[in-house]
C-alpha cells in the first residue's frame, strides 16, 4: 500500500473517530466578545425642527373692513390684548337701538307691576271685578317677558360689537400679518399668527420599529444645528402611539425649556438612548453572526469552555453591528470562525472584548 493511500486512510479514521465520540480532536481557538444593550451606548439620532406648543393662525369672528391694526410682526401681546379692530359703526348703532328698546321694555314693566298692584289693593277691599285683575296680571307677565327678549336682543348685539376686535388668545409674538388697512376680512379667513415663544417643543417621527425602544422618559441630548458646542440633557414626555399610514412612523414630543437658546423653526438634532433591554435585543458584531443555508442565523455563547448554540433572530443592523434576539445577556460570544463552530465543541479563548462603558 503507497504512503499516500495510508495517510488518506489514517485521516479518514480520524474523522470518524471524531464524529463517534462527538467532540473536536482539539480545542478551537477564538477571540470572544461581550454582547452590548442599551446602557452600552446603543443610540438613534433624529433631525427635527422647533415648534411653539401654541401655534395659531387667529381669524375674525365678525366680517367686515379692517380699520384698526394694533399690532405688528415681532410685538409681543398678552393674553386678551386686543390686536385689531374692525369697522364697527354700523354695529354700534344697532347697539344703541337695543338699548332703547330695553329702556323702553323696562318702563313697560314697571308700568303694567304698579297698575297689578293697585288693582290688587281694589280687589281686596270687593272694589274691582276678579277678571280684570286676571287681566292685569297677564298683562304684566306679557311686559315681563317682552323685557327678557329686549335683555337677550341687547347682549345679541354686544357680542356682535365686541367680535368686532380681535384679541390674543395666549401670551405670545406676532409672527406673520396676512391683512391690511382697509382690506375686507371675512370670518373664518386668517388676519394673524401667533406664536407663543415661551413653550417650545421638538416633535420626532420615529420609524416604527424602535417603538419598544424608546418609552415614555427615554433620555434625550438635544443639539441646535446653529451651535453644536450646546447640548441640552432632557427626556421623552409625551409620546403619540399611533403610527403614520405613509411614514410608518410614530410621534413623540419633548419639551424645550427657554433657556436652551433655541427659537422656533430652529432645526436641531435628538440623540435617543434607545432601551434594548426592554425587547431583549443584544448587540453582536456581523462577524458572530453564523448564517443558516434556510436564511437563519445562529451565535455561539462559551459556556464551561465550550460553545452553546443559540439560535437568534435578526432584528437591526448598524454598520458593522447587528441587533439580534433569543440569546441571553451577560454572557460572552465568540467573535469570528463561527462558520465551522459546532454546538459543543471545546473553545480556547485568546481575547475577550469587553462591553464599551
Amino acid at each position: 500500500m503507497s504512503t499516500i493511500s495510508f495517510g488518506r486512510l489514517f485521516f479518514q479514521y480520524l474523522c470518524l473517530a471524531g464524529c463517534f465520540i462527538g467532540t473536536p480532536l482539539m480545542a478551537a481557538t477564538v477571540e470572544v466578545v461581550y454582547p452590548e444593550g442599551d446602557n452600552q451606548g446603543n443610540r438613534l439620532q433624529i433631525s427635527a425642527t422647533v415648534e411653539a406648543v401654541q401655534h395659531a393662525r387667529l381669524a375674525t369672528q365678525q366680517a367686515g373692513l379692517l380699520e384698526t391694526l394694533y399690532v405688528e410682526v415681532g410685538d409681543e401681546v398678552n393674553a386678551g390684548e386686543p390686536l385689531l379692530a374692525l369697522d364697527n359703526q354700523l354695529a354700534t348703532l344697532e347697539l344703541n337701538e337695543a338699548k332703547a328698546s330695553l329702556t323702553a321694555a323696562r318702563l313697560a314693566q314697571e308700568e303694567a307691576k304698579r297698575l297689578y298692584e293697585e288693582l290688587k289693593a281694589l280687589a281686596s277691599k270687593k272694589f274691582v271685578a276678579a277678571t280684570l285683575i286676571s287681566e292685569r296680571r297677564a298683562q304684566l307677565a306679557q311686559s315681563e317677558a317682552e323685557l327678557s327678549r329686549q335683555q337677550a336682543a341687547m347682549a345679541i348685539k354686544q357680542e356682535q360689537l365686541r367680535r368686532h376686535t380681535l384679541y390674543a388668545p395666549f401670551d405670545g409674538i406676532i409672527a406673520e400679518r396676512l391683512v391690511n388697512l382697509g382690506e375686507w376680512v371675512n370670518q373664518q379667513s386668517a388676519v394673524l399668527s401667533l406664536v407663543q415663544a415661551d413653550a417650545l417643543r421638538l416633535k420626532l417621527a420615529i420609524p416604527q420599529e424602535y417603538f419598544q425602544q424608546v418609552p415614555l422618559g427615554a433620555k434625550v441630548s438635544i443639539t441646535g444645528d446653529h451651535d453644536r458646542s450646546t447640548t441640552l440633557s432632557t427626556h421623552i414626555d409625551r409620546i403619540v402611539p399611533v403610527s403614520d399610514r405613509q411614514s410608518r412612523a410614530f410621534i413623540a414630543y419633548i419639551s424645550i425649556p427657554p433657556s436652551a437658546g433655541l427659537n422656533v423653526g430652529m432645526s436641531a438634532t435628538a440623540t435617543i438612548a434607545l432601551n434594548d433591554s426592554a425587547s431583549g435585543r443584544l448587540w453582536l458584531p456581523k462577524s458572530a453572526i453564523k448564517q443558516h443555508p434556510d436564511g437563519g442565523a445562529s451565535v455561539f455563547a462559551v459556556e464551561g469552555g465550550k460553545a452553546q448554540r443559540h439560535i437568534v433572530r435578526i432584528e437591526a443592523q448598524k454598520q458593522n453591528r447587528v441587533a439580534i434576539s433569543g440569546a441571553p445577556a451577560g454572557k460572552a460570544y465568540v467573535k469570528s470562525g463561527v462558520e465551522l463552530l459546532r454546538d459543543g465543541d471545546a473553545l480556547s479563548i485568546t481575547g475577550a472584548q469587553e462591553p464599551k462603558q
